[in-house]
């Protein structure tokens, strides 16, 4: 009998922590500005699609950033923008479980691309996460919030977290479809993360370091590919409680920074949220113009 209830037990226990994933499907629709490249706005759709499934199952926070001009009509939410951030949901998105669907059809002067995705989500924990407040400007005093930078313009943030704890900081470039590792720098590879502490603001990108394990963080110039006038870009910024084992990178001369392909940084970024339900994964969107 003794075996039986044990059983039992396991079997709920297990089917408890199952129902934290969710299976779920959405689309999002967003007109084509005449300063977007057609990808940038696939990329943009599909995350935007990602995010309303979340929201829809588990429902929304104060939102952190939003994207410019949002309409809401009858047929949903239809968007043009000048600058895309991102917002802010009760879970996260796990992994695909198909290819994003996407289907361009004219607008009007211009096209409309409605994105569907299929993929795993899970909701928070109840217990709740750390709060993170993270803040970008293209002035080191920090005194105006921007997400747009000019060519060969320095980009300075700051992050503060409710908790201590560990950071890693990446930079998405999706023209080359590389994913370099900002924090901790190449100097300090070999750390895993850097320790953070309750409440305490933390400037980036400036000197001197506020790490003492990573002494030396370059700061951080942006900068077009050749032959473009705009790129969006990503800042994801990873937080967890414990310290998490960084990824498999490799090393770029020329950028004098670690870096691997952006599908293994996905990959990456899935199995550790997954095996640390408590970390905060936030991704800040960038635009870069002549």
């Amino acid at each position: 009998m003794r075996q039986v209830i044990t059983l039992l037990f396991a079997f709920s226990f297990i089917a408890c922590f199952a129902q934290k994933e969710k299976e779920v499907k959405a689309s999002y629709s967003m007109e084509l500005p005449k300063n977007v490249t057609m990808e940038q706005l696939e990329q943009r759709c599909i995350e935007q699609a990602r995010l309303k499934a979340i929201g829809d199952a588990f429902g929304y926070a104060l939102t952190e950033t939003t994207v410019d001009n949002t309409q809401e009509g009858n047929s949903g939410l239809d968007n043009s923008f000048a600058v895309l951030t991102k917002t802010n949901v009760q879970g996260e998105w796990i992994r695909d479980k198909s290819e994003p669907e996407l289907l361009w059809e004219p607008s009007g002067k211009t096209l409309k691309l409605t994105t569907t995705v299929h993929g795993t989500i899970r909701e928070f924990p109840k217990v709740g996460k750390a709060n993170i407040e993270i803040h970008l400007s293209n002035d080191k005093y920090m005194t105006n919030e921007v997400t747009q930078f000019k060519n060969g313009q320095d980009l300075f943030a700051s992050f503060q977290s409710s908790a201590k704890g560990h950071l890693s900081v990446f930079y998405v470039d999706h023209s080359s479809q590389e994913v370099y590792r900002l924090i901790p720098s190449a100097t300090g590879n070999d750390l895993n993360t850097v320790e953070l502490q309750s409440d305490k603001i933390y400037q980036l990108f400036q000197t001197p370091s506020p790490f003492a394990e990573n002494k030396s963080i370059p700061s951080l110039e942006l900068g077009l590919p050749t032959g473009k006038d705009i790129q969006m870009d990503e800042l994801v910024f990873f937080y967890s409680p414990k310290d998490i084992r960084k990824p498999s990178l490799n090393y770029n001369a020329d950028a004098k920074m670690y870096l691997m392909k952006y599908s293994d940084f996905e990959q990456w970024k899935t199995t550790s949220v997954q095996s640390n339900p408590e970390a905060v994964v936030k991704s800040v969107a960038i635009t870069i113009i002549k």
